[in-house]
Protein backbone atom coordinates (compact mmCIF):
# COMPACT_ATOMS: atom_id res chain seq x y z
CA UNK A 1 0.00 0.00 0.00
CA UNK A 2 1.24 3.61 -0.76
CA UNK A 3 0.44 5.87 2.07
CA UNK A 4 2.93 8.77 3.48
CA UNK A 5 4.82 6.85 6.09
CA UNK A 6 4.60 10.15 8.69
CA UNK A 7 3.42 13.54 9.06
CA UNK A 8 6.06 15.57 7.42
CA UNK A 9 5.48 13.73 4.24
CA UNK A 10 1.89 14.86 4.11
CA UNK A 11 2.27 17.81 1.95
CA UNK A 12 4.72 16.53 -0.31
CA UNK A 13 1.90 13.34 -0.69
CA UNK A 14 -0.84 15.57 -1.01
CA UNK A 15 1.07 18.23 -3.52
CA UNK A 16 2.15 15.33 -5.93
CA UNK A 17 -1.69 13.86 -5.79
CA UNK A 18 -2.42 17.71 -6.75
CA UNK A 19 -0.28 17.77 -9.86
CA UNK A 20 -1.63 14.31 -11.07
CA UNK A 21 -5.22 15.38 -10.71
CA UNK A 22 -4.09 18.49 -13.07
CA UNK A 23 -2.14 16.74 -15.21
CA UNK A 24 -3.63 15.73 -18.98
CA UNK A 25 -6.67 13.39 -18.47
CA UNK A 26 -4.53 10.95 -21.35
CA UNK A 27 -1.66 10.85 -18.65
CA UNK A 28 -3.69 9.40 -16.25
CA UNK A 29 -3.38 5.87 -17.30
CA UNK A 30 0.27 6.25 -18.24
CA UNK A 31 0.60 6.97 -14.39
CA UNK A 32 -1.72 4.58 -12.79
CA UNK A 33 -0.03 1.55 -15.15
CA UNK A 34 3.23 2.88 -13.85
CA UNK A 35 2.13 1.97 -10.56
CA UNK A 36 0.39 -1.47 -11.40
CA UNK A 37 3.91 -2.56 -12.68
CA UNK A 38 5.36 -1.63 -9.40
CA UNK A 39 2.93 -2.99 -7.40
CA UNK A 40 3.16 -6.36 -9.24
CA UNK A 41 7.28 -6.40 -9.26
CA UNK A 42 7.50 -5.57 -5.90
CA UNK A 43 5.11 -8.65 -4.81
CA UNK A 44 6.59 -10.87 -7.24
CA UNK A 45 4.11 -11.76 -8.86
CA UNK A 46 4.73 -14.06 -12.04
CA UNK A 47 3.37 -11.29 -14.46
CA UNK A 48 3.60 -10.93 -18.05
CA UNK A 49 3.11 -7.08 -19.19
CA UNK A 50 1.69 -6.12 -22.33
CA UNK A 51 3.06 -2.33 -22.90
CA UNK A 52 0.63 -1.61 -25.93
CA UNK A 53 -2.63 -2.59 -24.69
CA UNK A 54 -1.63 -1.78 -21.13
CA UNK A 55 -2.48 -5.29 -19.59
CA UNK A 56 -0.85 -7.46 -17.24
CA UNK A 57 -2.27 -10.77 -16.94
CA UNK A 58 -0.79 -13.62 -13.66
CA UNK A 59 -2.38 -16.34 -12.24
CA UNK A 60 -2.84 -17.32 -8.84
CA UNK A 61 -3.18 -20.54 -6.84
CA UNK A 62 -6.69 -21.00 -5.07
CA UNK A 63 -6.22 -23.92 -3.63
CA UNK A 64 -5.90 -27.36 -4.47
CA UNK A 65 -3.70 -26.68 -7.53
CA UNK A 66 -6.19 -25.02 -8.85
CA UNK A 67 -4.62 -22.30 -11.00
CA UNK A 68 -6.83 -19.22 -11.83
CA UNK A 69 -6.00 -16.82 -14.88
CA UNK A 70 -6.09 -12.66 -13.62
CA UNK A 71 -6.19 -9.86 -16.14
CA UNK A 72 -5.36 -6.26 -15.33
CA UNK A 73 -5.86 -3.49 -17.84
CA UNK A 74 -6.33 0.08 -18.26
CA UNK A 75 -9.17 0.89 -20.37
CA UNK A 76 -11.61 3.45 -21.12
CA UNK A 77 -10.40 5.61 -18.27
CA UNK A 78 -10.89 2.56 -16.61
CA UNK A 79 -8.28 -0.02 -14.37
CA UNK A 80 -9.84 -3.44 -14.91
CA UNK A 81 -9.79 -6.51 -12.84
CA UNK A 82 -10.84 -9.79 -14.69
CA UNK A 83 -10.52 -13.25 -14.07
CA UNK A 84 -11.07 -16.40 -15.52
CA UNK A 85 -13.28 -18.24 -13.15
CA UNK A 86 -13.85 -21.51 -15.69
CA UNK A 87 -12.10 -21.72 -18.84
CA UNK A 88 -14.54 -24.48 -20.02
CA UNK A 89 -17.87 -25.70 -19.39
CA UNK A 90 -20.42 -28.61 -20.54
CA UNK A 91 -22.93 -26.85 -22.59
CA UNK A 92 -25.62 -28.59 -20.74
CA UNK A 93 -24.73 -26.82 -17.45
CA UNK A 94 -25.38 -23.31 -19.44
CA UNK A 95 -28.63 -22.29 -17.97
CA UNK A 96 -27.57 -23.23 -14.08
CA UNK A 97 -24.57 -20.96 -14.91
CA UNK A 98 -26.81 -17.73 -15.95
CA UNK A 99 -28.70 -18.62 -12.44
CA UNK A 100 -25.69 -18.85 -10.80
CA UNK A 101 -24.17 -16.26 -12.10
CA UNK A 102 -27.23 -13.84 -12.10
CA UNK A 103 -27.73 -14.83 -8.37
CA UNK A 104 -24.07 -13.16 -7.57
CA UNK A 105 -24.81 -10.27 -9.75
CA UNK A 106 -28.02 -9.68 -7.73
CA UNK A 107 -25.91 -9.72 -4.50
CA UNK A 108 -23.07 -7.11 -6.02
CA UNK A 109 -22.84 -3.78 -5.27
CA UNK A 110 -19.82 -3.44 -7.85
CA UNK A 111 -18.49 -6.30 -10.39
CA UNK A 112 -20.10 -8.75 -12.55
CA UNK A 113 -19.46 -11.69 -13.11
CA UNK A 114 -20.33 -13.08 -16.54
CA UNK A 115 -20.95 -16.37 -18.77
CA UNK A 116 -19.83 -16.20 -22.27
CA UNK A 117 -21.95 -19.24 -23.96
CA UNK A 118 -20.07 -18.93 -27.22
CA UNK A 119 -16.63 -19.88 -25.73
CA UNK A 120 -17.79 -21.97 -22.68
CA UNK A 121 -15.99 -19.39 -20.59
CA UNK A 122 -16.77 -17.49 -16.74
CA UNK A 123 -15.28 -14.72 -15.80
CA UNK A 124 -15.28 -12.01 -13.30
CA UNK A 125 -15.25 -8.39 -13.72
CA UNK A 126 -14.31 -5.48 -11.92
CA UNK A 127 -13.68 -1.90 -12.65
CA UNK A 128 -12.84 1.41 -10.86
CA UNK A 129 -12.08 5.34 -12.12
CA UNK A 130 -8.69 5.62 -12.91
CA UNK A 131 -8.92 9.59 -10.91
CA UNK A 132 -9.98 7.57 -7.92
CA UNK A 133 -6.50 5.39 -8.18
CA UNK A 134 -4.68 8.77 -8.79
CA UNK A 135 -6.77 10.20 -5.66
CA UNK A 136 -6.16 7.47 -3.33
CA UNK A 137 -3.06 5.54 -4.43
CA UNK A 138 -4.09 2.56 -1.77
CA UNK A 139 -7.01 1.93 -3.78
CA UNK A 140 -5.14 -0.32 -6.57
CA UNK A 141 -4.03 -2.19 -4.29
CA UNK A 142 -7.22 -2.55 -2.29
CA UNK A 143 -9.23 -3.19 -5.57
CA UNK A 144 -7.20 -5.93 -6.37
CA UNK A 145 -7.50 -7.50 -3.46
CA UNK A 146 -11.55 -7.11 -3.54
CA UNK A 147 -11.53 -8.92 -7.04
CA UNK A 148 -9.36 -11.89 -5.82
CA UNK A 149 -11.26 -12.18 -2.60
CA UNK A 150 -14.33 -12.28 -4.99
CA UNK A 151 -13.19 -14.40 -7.20
CA UNK A 152 -12.31 -16.78 -4.23
CA UNK A 153 -16.09 -17.29 -3.78
CA UNK A 154 -17.13 -17.24 -7.22
CA UNK A 155 -14.73 -19.67 -8.20
CA UNK A 156 -15.86 -22.26 -5.41
CA UNK A 157 -19.38 -21.92 -6.62
CA UNK A 158 -18.91 -22.50 -9.52
CA UNK A 159 -16.73 -25.74 -8.67
CA UNK A 160 -19.51 -26.70 -6.70
CA UNK A 161 -22.00 -26.66 -9.65
CA UNK A 162 -19.43 -27.81 -12.06
CA UNK A 163 -17.82 -30.97 -10.18
CA UNK A 164 -20.56 -31.64 -7.64
CA UNK A 165 -24.10 -30.94 -9.19
CA UNK A 166 -25.20 -28.66 -7.01
CA UNK A 167 -27.86 -26.55 -7.56
CA UNK A 168 -27.87 -22.73 -7.94
CA UNK A 169 -29.79 -22.03 -5.06
CA UNK A 170 -28.50 -24.23 -2.42
CA UNK A 171 -25.07 -23.10 -3.84
CA UNK A 172 -26.49 -19.95 -3.29
CA UNK A 173 -27.36 -20.35 0.02
CA UNK A 174 -24.10 -22.05 1.21
CA UNK A 175 -22.39 -18.63 -0.09
CA UNK A 176 -24.46 -16.81 2.55
CA UNK A 177 -23.68 -19.87 5.19
CA UNK A 178 -20.22 -20.42 4.44
CA UNK A 179 -18.75 -16.15 3.83
CA UNK A 180 -21.81 -14.42 4.98
CA UNK A 181 -23.56 -11.60 3.03
CA UNK A 182 -20.61 -9.09 3.24
CA UNK A 183 -18.00 -11.60 1.44
CA UNK A 184 -20.09 -11.97 -1.39
CA UNK A 185 -20.75 -8.36 -1.87
CA UNK A 186 -18.24 -6.42 -2.54
CA UNK A 187 -17.82 -3.07 -1.20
Amino acid sequence: MILPPNPKQNLFYYLRVVYHLSRNRDRYADIVWKKLKAYHLAEKFKTGFFEADKMAETKFNLGDNRIVRFFYSIADNKFKCRSRVLETFDPELGTDLFVLATHFNNLMSRGKVIVYPEHQIVDVEFEIALELLILYPQELYLQTVRHFQLTENVYWAFLKLTEEGEEPAIIIADVFRKYGKSSSNNK
